[in-house]
């Protein structure tokens, strides 16, 4: 792009003689040299004569016999300039123009920063004439053409500032310089409401220098403190501002509302009261008022709960029988509510229980009930003997026992042991002794007696114990046809997987298959790197018993994924398409997690590269596939659609004169398919013009004008959606 522009300020004064000569001049000023005049020599001569040479006197001393002279003079001023032209025959004629020359105009300014983010620029340029243009960037895409400008800055930090002058002449100069932006202040507070009528402030305002504040509360209270606390009555709500100012800003406000509830009242009621202490008692708190409340409770039993959001909650005392029989026994209950800023109120009750026997026995052989390593499976009979060891028999009336094998020995007093009971068969049973107190409140305590055999267990596998998930294992239980009634068989397939047998002989099915999903090389819960140990273990009371098998390899194939680097799978014709591989490896042998990759580019190419990128020689869809394989478990695959898309930039403008806009319009266009065509349903959504002065603008159709005279290289970069 070229841009010009000449300035005529001359009027002709020449004689007139005999001569053919028409002698005539016109000049420009330059722009590239202080005081330097560029003359073009316009003059003719009537046929048949012919101009032999010219002769220029500049006024200042100088001469010059050139053509189109440019001469540079010591100084302003004004000048009178001859022309003389001679022709062949020796007669001449001359023109006479006065001729004013100027120092070229030189930009400068200074700069002070006068409010919050606001600047003021002083003009300190020099140049000639009386109606020079000024033209001044900021550095953050605004500008003005005032003389001396004052500009508000949103952000701080360098700002680039330029300021072109252009004098009465057409003569440019810009001047550039980084100024310093301090940042406009911020306004702005949290707080922490979750001490009742206390409230803790928390100032997060910025500024420059030393910043002042002032925090009002809404309740005719003030503070100038950077973090206060401040107590409000409750029941209302307060709008709290805080102002602040720093170094150039003042009187900056940020308000918040604050809603303090009534204050919380804590009530409850409870029941059944005065039952045997084993009864569940309903605490309910439902008629407590408050907003955004939660519980907590002291049972006066030295237990509590705390934080519940459910107004009722059920507790359970153990009052037993003492050596004095009381019948009840008191709690002093205290309920603690809490509302949602902190507030708490509590509430008193008396609860009353009856107190109720604690009936306990003892197994007089010293074996806590278990007859494991003296039973023979043979001869099941086994000779239970207790004593009792309840305590404050006084305050009951009499006990039963259920020995858990269908058999009960009932109004039993302390006087009726020890006592003797004889099991006939092998299992587990439970044994109960209950006890009825003298005021009608009864309880019962169970031992689970155990005639059985120690068990034992054996487990083998069926077929490989070796494959890739899922893979199917069977397991068969061995050794398990002695074991006693009552035993249990968990199965651990070592992948975080159990199953529990509680099979009673005779066994119908002792075959289990578990599919394992995950290889052992990946799976943590796994208990060893060499594979899954399955086990299975044998209980009952007497015992337990565990058998394992070492080891069952599972191994996986790898599990195709990958997307585009743009998730929005387009990309663009003639650049590098890249692909980010999400493949889950699996594993092989020794737990090695080598993938081989097979990328088809849906343009008949390919690679083997883990992430490849690849170049389209041709705009359009492309269903892009990888497949990941590894050599034990095989592979699988997975499809995308990408497209390939273009822009093609282009543009034209007009150019004008020196000192006013340049208008630019974008032609460009986008493209999706091997035509190259115009498709209008794909956006162009940026644009970038380097103007070849320094400047830039992202407009889709910008103006601009230039400092000075010149040739411009002018760039457009788009880009599309």
């Amino acid at each position: 792009m070229f841009i010009s522009a000449i300035l005529l300020l001359a009027t002709p004064l020449r004689s007139i003689g005999q001569c053919p000569l028409v002698p005539d001049f016109v000049f420009e000023k330059s722009c590239s040299e202080d005081f330097r005049i560029n003359f073009a020599n316009n003059s003719t001569v009537n046929p048949p004569g012919q101009i032999d040479y010219y002769q220029w006197h500049f006024g200042d001393a100088t001469t010059s016999t050139a053509t189109n002279p440019s001469h540079t003079y010591p100084g302003a001023g004004i000048y009178q300039v001859i022309l003389y032209v001679y022709d062949t025959s020796g007669c001449y004629d001359s023109i006479i123009q006065n001729v004013e020359t100027t120092a070229l105009p030189v930009a400068n300014f200074s700069y002070s920063q006068s409010g919050c983010g606001e600047i003021t620029f002083a003009n300190n340029s020099t140049y000639a004439g009386a109606n020079p243009a000024w033209f001044w960037t900021f550095g953050d895409g605004q500008i003005s053409t005032v003389m001396n400008p004052v500009h508000i800055y949103l952000t701080g930090g360098a700002k680039n500032v330029s300021l072109t002058v252009t004098d009465d002449y057409g003569c440019s100069n810009t001047y550039f310089f980084a100024i310093a932006v301090f940042p406009p202040a911020t306004v702005d507070f949290t707080y922490d409401q979750t001490n009742c009528d206390l409230v803790q402030f928390f100032d997060n305002s910025t500024g420059t220098g030393l910043i002042t504040r002032l925090w009002d509360f809404g309740d005719g209270f003030t503070s100038t403190a950077v973090n206060p606390t401040h107590s409000f009555a409750l029941g209302a709500s307060y709008v709290v501002s805080l102002t602040i100012s720093d170094q150039y800003c003042s009187g900056l406000i940020y308000t918040d509302t604050l809603v303090f509830p009534n204050p919380p009242a804590a009530s409850f009621t409870f029941g059944p009261d005065g039952q045997c202490s084993s009864t569940p008692i309903t605490f309910d708190a439902s008629t407590s008022t408050g907003t955004s409340l939660n519980y907590s409770w002291d049972f006066g039993d030295g237990n509590t709960v705390n934080g519940l959001f459910l107004p009722t909650t059920n507790y359970t005392y153990s009052s037993y029988n003492n050596a004095a029989c009381d019948l009840t026994q008191s709690y002093n209950v205290q309920l603690t509510v809490t509302d949602g800023i902190g507030c708490t109120d509590t509430d008193n009750g008396l609860v009353s229980t009856q107190r109720i026997p604690r009936p306990l026995l003892m197994d007089m052989s010293g074996n806590n009930f278990q007859n494991c390593y003296s039973v023979n499976p043979a001869n099941p009979i086994d000779t239970l003997q207790v004593n009792n060891i309840t305590p404050n028999m006084a305050c009951i009336t009499h006990l039963d026992i259920s020995w858990g094998d269908g058999t009960d020995t009932l109004n039993l007093s302390g006087a009726d042991f020890p006592l003797s009971h004889v099991y006939m068969s092998l299992g587990e049973f439970p044994l109960t002794i209950t006890a009825y107190g003298i005021n009608g409140c009864v309880s019962d305590t169970t031992y689970v007696v155990a005639n059985q055999v120690n068990p034992s267990v054996g487990i083998s596998g069926v077929g490989s114990n070796s494959g890739c998930a899922p893979y199917t294992a069977r397991f068969v239980l061995h050794g398990y046809t002695g074991n006693s009634l009552g035993t249990t068989y968990t199965w651990n397939f070592d992948d975080g997987t159990t199953v529990s047998w509680d099979y009673n002989q005779p066994y119908i099915n002792d075959t289990i298959e578990h599919v394992y999903t995950q290889s052992h090389c990946a799976n943590p819960l796994a208990s060893s790197p060499d594979g899954y140990i399955p086990s299975v273990t044998a209980e009952n009371a007497c015992g337990i018993w565990t058998s394992t098998i070492q080891y069952m390899t599972i191994f996986e194939s790898p599990i195709a994924s990958f997307t585009s680097i743009d998730t929005s799978n387009y990309g663009c014709y003639a650049d590098p398409f890249c692909f980010l591989n999400y493949t889950y490896h699996g594993y092989s042998s020794s737990c090695d997690s080598a993938v081989f990759y097979t990328w088809d580019f849906g343009d008949g190419n390919s690679s083997n590269a883990a992430e490849p990128c690849h170049s389209y020689a041709y705009p359009g869809t492309y269903h892009v596939n990888l497949l990941a394989d590894n050599p034990l478990c095989g592979g699988t695959d997975t499809t995308i659609t990408i497209h390939i898309t273009g822009v093609h930039a282009d543009f034209v403008f007009d150019t004008v004169c020196l000192g006013n806009e340049t208008h630019f319009t974008s032609l460009s266009w986008a493209y999706d398919d091997s035509s190259f065509l115009n498709n209008p349903s794909i956006v162009i959504t940026g644009w970038f013009w380097d103007f070849g002065d320094g400047t830039n603008s992202i407009l889709q159709n910008p103006n601009h004008i230039y400092p000075d005279t010149g040739t411009y290289t002018v760039s457009l970069t788009v880009t599309s959606e």
